[in-house]
């Protein structure tokens, strides 16, 4: 059996049979015969081959050089030149190797197939009956068991999209089911048909129903693409692996050695001097960076929203520069900040100051100097505002068509209520119009109601829950234009006793408590979001919730 693809066009590929011909061979460095090129009959091609010299379907196949590096177990690295004919003993292959081919006698062993296609794909490869021999057992469950979870889902899904491909074709579908993804396409196909829509030729094995419903998850989550870095990789899994060295007892560590070819002048850094742009420094750890409280003029309105921002920014720091900066020229001002204590060039508490200055000059009696606290809810307001906020319309059910409406979806809400709920299902019930309020279809003149939806969610939602019964969800979602996107919880700003103070929610998902005057660095507090109640978030070291602050993961 040939084992690469060497010519195509010759039938010369991977998985096609053959039968030795003849060979030519050499003489090898000691004096060994070496196999240089091997002559092969091939069996059955898709057509027949000439090469000038050699008769019908008989093709050379030479020896290849592949090199392979080679770890000693004194850390040496050698390569070692391998040259081989790539071709195999054809005695067996598997299923998935036999796909295409018939077999005037196929001897088959079943005892090793995993499920029912594979039995159809080995028995599918016999020319008749009686050419064929089962040997080793089988398995009668994987036939007659009946179809997976997930080979049923998928049957289904195919019928929905054969459906979608005939209503396009004919020009009966609405504009607004189209998509990249054929989950989209389905998810916006059973909003307009409703989830328990069967199409009418579905055969009776698959159809689904209440009792079997056909669940499609509409969530589209955003995938952050990131450019791998295999010199930070190798570091990081030496770093890994000099944390799990042990050292033998008693034995003396070795001083670090200096790689550099010419000595440090002392009060240096070790590492060479190069002109041109400013390197980051890459030994900082912002992972617990906060902002330290000022107590000339009090800033902890500001350190706790600032905290929050700022680990939300270095999540994804070049997806937020582009966000933040088209919030207001304040947003603008402290992202540059966030650049530069980045890049190690400043701090977090110079970026905040610098901040602070333009606020005052904005508004000197909601953004004071001295021992005068700030409003962390007027601070949200002012450095996010309302220029960017998306407007937003209703899906027409009936022609698919978009209904506008007269609202936006803000950035920031302070939600008045009478009665114990959460954050999710008040922003649920605020993103959606009531069936007693209605807007008409310019399309179809129909009535329509129903959940909001905007051509671009808001990636930030911050919501003002101060004195409220309201309990803290870990995710809310925005209607976009195709599915839902899903926000995540990132922060959460409590006052006591006329001071704000913060939880950060970091990327894996642990929570981290920020003061400003008691320590500057955020400290973990051992919990995770995921073992912890909505209910705990409401309160924590004495404060009260005020301030909740979601956002997407870019």
């Amino acid at each position: 059996m040939i084992r690469h693809n060497d010519a195509t066009e010759l039938c010369i590929t991977k998985g096609q049979e053959g039968i030795v011909a003849g060979w030519q061979a050499g003489i090898g460095s000691k004096g060994q015969q070496v196999l240089d090129t091997l002559f092969v009959k091939l069996v059955n091609p898709p057509i027949e081959v000439q090469i000038d010299g050699l008769p019908v379907n008989i093709v050379p196949i030479p020896k290849t050089t592949t090199t392979v590096a080679v770890h000693l177990q004194n850390d040496v690295i050698k390569r070692v030149a391998r040259q081989q004919v790539n071709v195999l003993h054809n005695f067996s292959m598997t299923d998935y190797t036999s796909q295409g081919k018939t077999r005037p006698y196929n001897v088959v062993d079943l005892g090793h197939c995993s499920s029912h296609q594979s039995y159809y794909t080995c028995l599918s490869r016999s020319a008749s009956a009686e050419g064929t021999a089962i040997i080793g057992s089988i398995d009668k469950r994987k036939i007659t068991g009946g179809a997976s979870g997930w080979l049923r889902q998928e049957y289904r899904m195919l019928e929905l999209l054969d459906e979608i491909s005939l209503l396009r074709y004919n020009n009966e579908l609405p504009d607004f089911i189209q998509g990249h993804r054929r989950n989209t396409v389905v998810s916006l196909y059973q909003q307009w048909k409703g989830s328990l829509y069967v199409p009418s030729r579905v055969p009776d094995q698959i159809k689904w129903s209440t009792s079997d419903p056909l669940e499609i998850d509409s969530t589209l989550e955003s995938v952050e693409w990131k450019i791998f870095d295999k010199k930070a990789f190798k570091q990081k899994l030496l770093e890994d692996q000099k944390a799990a060295f042990v050292p033998a007892q008693g034995s003396i560590p070795l001083p670090e050695v200096n790689n550099n070819k010419r000595k440090g002048v002392e009060g240096e850094s070790s590492r060479s001097k190069k002109k041109g742009k400013p390197t980051m420094n890459i030994e900082v750890d912002l992972s617990s960076v906060g902002l330290k409280w000022d107590a000339v003029d009090y800033s902890c309105a500001y350190d706790s929203l600032f905290t929050i921002l700022f680990h939300l920014w270095l999540s994804s720091p070049l997806r937020w520069n582009k966000h933040m900066k088209n919030f207001t020229s304040f947003t603008s001002s402290l992202v540059s900040g966030f650049q530069k204590t980045y890049h190690n060039t400043s701090t977090l508490d110079i970026a905040r100051d610098a901040v602070r200055v333009k606020l005052t000059s904005y508004n000197p009696e909601t953004f004071p100097t001295g021992p005068v606290s700030a409003s962390v809810s007027e601070l949200a307001h002012t450095m996010l505002g309302s220029d960017c906020d998306p407007s937003v319309w209703i899906r027409c059910m009936e022609c698919g068509a978009k209904v506008p409406i007269n609202k936006q979806m803000s950035h920031i809400y302070c939600p008045v209520v009478n009665e114990h709920t959460s954050t999710s299902e008040w922003l649920k019930r605020k993103w959606s119009t009531p069936e007693n309020t209605t807007h008409k279809c310019l399309t179809c003149e129909l009535f329509v109601h129903g959940q909001w939806q905007c051509d671009s969610p808001p990636k930030i939602v911050i919501l003002d829950i101060y004195d409220q019964p309201m309990s803290i969800d870990l995710t809310i979602y925005a209607r976009g234009n195709k599915l839902n996107t899903k926000l995540h919880l990132k922060g959460v700003i409590y006052h006591k006793s006329n001071h704000f103070t913060a939880v950060v929610i970091d990327s894996k998902g642990g929570l981290k408590y920020h003061d400003g005057i008691k320590s500057c660095s955020l400290e973990d507090s051992g919990k995770n979001v995921s073992t912890i109640d909505s209910l705990d978030l409401s309160v924590w070291n004495g404060g009260s919730a005020c301030l909740v602050v979601y956002a997407r993961s870019l």
